[in-house]
């Protein structure tokens, strides 16, 4: 598989083909819903070269009208990242870090705190409970932090909760509530690192989660800051599609660009990304009067997002060369925040003086 996908962990997705052969389909959680068993299926998929009859395809859509998925945004509400968007967005990353934290992304956290962290700033990132769900989920079968899209979705008794006002407000009674109170008091969650995110979670640089209430014994309920992973995609088609999934929209505010990439040498091509509302989409080819042009060699931007190049070394020597609005470069590090946090003495202070200067302003507000 290594040589066939260099670049994906799985070669089929068996939720499209479950779609394609008509047994459900995939709803606003990007689960695979069915009819009877709504969210709760294990799906596999048997590849052939038999020939079948155009007919037994035909039928086998007859479902596809169907659609469980009522839209009732039970799972938004219920998911602790906020991976999962009203608007029908969806926050892969954000999903992939928290859900499987004591899975791959977790074990890449500690391979890499170990091997380069300073021992004073692991102990800050990993706390004793941490290290010990990760040991068990490595020793004896992998455990998963969040199921809420799962428990919370009412897609197997649709028909009930659509129509029967009482059904519903016991569904959300017993099944919403108790997740919502859970994911936001008891458990802890695992958020990518981003200024916003330490803005809103009140964290500062040089720590990576919140402090617990000493007022409530064994509480858990704080939020844990991980670091996105570079990309380890090894080739610029790889790089360029995988853009969209690292991209955070909420560092991305009010900017609404679009950027074209001219890529040289081995792997190169063009490439057109748009970033507005909070979106991010890249595809092949090119657009019509960008706002910011990226000219360099294919294997230098590719060794950027895998650590290995400089940009700023480029910037300067002319290894990568701009157009248009050069300050929209400077804002994809935000944008793509996949270089390790710094906490320097000036960043440290930089961050309590915005933080002091916030307060002020919101007192200044109610009063």
């Amino acid at each position: 598989m290594s040589q066939r996908w260099p670049d994906k962990i799985w070669p089929l997705s068996h939720k499209l083909v479950a779609q394609a052969a008509g047994l459900g389909v995939i709803g606003t959680s990007r689960n695979f819903l069915h009819p009877k068993f709504g969210a709760y299926c294990l799906i596999d998929t048997v590849v052939t070269n038999l020939e079948f009859d155009a007919r037994d395809y035909v039928e086998s859509q007859r479902l596809l009208d169907w659609n469980p998925c009522l839209e009732c945004n039970l799972c938004v509400a219920s998911c602790p990242t906020e991976a999962i968007r009203a608007d029908g967005e969806f926050d892969f990353m954000a999903c992939y870090n928290h859900t499987y934290r004591d899975s791959i992304p977790g074990f890449l956290d500690l391979a890499r705190d170990l091997a380069e962290g300073k021992p004073r700033r692991f102990e800050h990132r990993w706390s004793d409970t941490e290290i010990a769900a990760l040991w068990q989920s490595m020793a004896f079968r992998v455990e998963y932090r969040c199921f809420n899209c799962v428990a919370t979705c009412p897609a197997e008794i649709h028909d009930a909760f659509h129509s029967d006002k009482a059904e519903r407000a016991r569904y959300l009674r017993e099944t919403l509530k108790p997740l919502t109170y859970t994911r936001t008091e008891v458990e802890e969650r695992f958020v990518i690192d981003t200024p916003s995110a330490r803005e809103r979670y009140d964290i500062p640089p040089g720590r990576y989660r919140t402090p617990t209430n000493d007022a409530t014994p064994g509480q858990r309920g704080v939020v844990r800051l991980v670091q996105l992973h570079r990309m380890r995609a090894t080739n610029v088609d790889t790089m360029m599609r995988m853009m969209q999934y690292m991209f955070r929209p909420e560092e991305s505010g009010d900017l609404d660009f679009t950027c074209q990439f001219e890529f040289s040498g081995e792997g190169g091509g063009e490439w057109a990304m748009r970033i507005a509302d909070e979106r991010c989409n890249v595809r092949p080819g090119r657009i019509d009067a960008p706002d910011l042009t990226v000219r360099c060699d294919g294997r230098t931007y590719l060794g950027i997002q895998q650590g290995d190049v400089n940009p700023v070394k480029e910037l300067l020597t002319g290894g990568i060369r701009l157009d248009g609005r050069k300050e929209l470069f400077l804002a994809f590090p935000r944008l793509f925040p996949m270089m390790p946090s710094r906490a320097g003495v000036a960043t440290r202070l930089l961050w309590h003086a915005r933080r002091a200067w916030r307060r002020w302003r919101a007192r200044r507000r109610r009063a």
